[in-house]
């Protein structure tokens, strides 16, 4: 009602209920990734950079939740096999990314060794599941609750995974 667009005008634009999810899922993923870069930019350290990505994709799966639906459990048919390709390569490009910044954090000595793509994919896939959970409980977390569960989450990753020294020196800026 609010677009002032019939659903037939919806079903002739996308085709199907599926295809209609597929492409705001696709723009939200756009979106996600388009945040990610800008906020990516304003950082200093590679572990920063980490904190700052982490940050702004727990945000956006907290305010976009059908894209936690999508990377945890997409259970529509593969109605558009390229929308999905795409979106695919979109998040596989995200964990990459994710993951070079990790890796960054590695070489410069700031954070522990780990496998950094295994990490980035754990990260982004333990914060969807927190949101997911959060919204689909008896109880659901309200957003306030919900970003402080998440930060709690930030603040576990600094100190379980950076160096000694570099959790000091964060400690202080923080």
């Amino acid at each position: 009602d609010e677009a002032d667009v019939s659903v037939g005008t919806v079903y002739t634009h996308f085709g199907s209920k599926d295809q209609l999810y597929l492409a705001v899922a696709h723009r939200g993923v756009e979106q996600l990734v388009r945040h990610i870069a800008t906020k990516q930019q304003l950082a200093a350290s590679p572990t920063e950079q980490v904190i700052a990505v982490g940050q702004v994709c727990m945000r956006e799966l907290r305010d976009r939740p059908f894209l936690c639906r999508f990377l945890l459990a997409d259970s529509t048919e593969p109605s558009d096999t390229a929308v999905r390709a795409s979106i695919g390569e979109r998040m596989e490009s995200l964990y990459r990314s994710f993951a070079d910044l990790v890796q960054a954090a590695i070489d410069a000595g700031e954070f522990r060794p780990v496998d950094a793509y295994l990490f980035a994919r754990y990260l982004v896939g333990s914060w969807a599941g927190v949101l997911t959970a959060a919204s689909h409980t008896g109880t659901p977390l309200s957003a306030e609750r919900a970003d402080q569960c998440l930060n709690q989450a930030i603040e576990a990753l600094r100190v379980g995974l950076l160096t000694t020294n570099r959790s000091t020196i964060l400690e202080e800026n923080l």
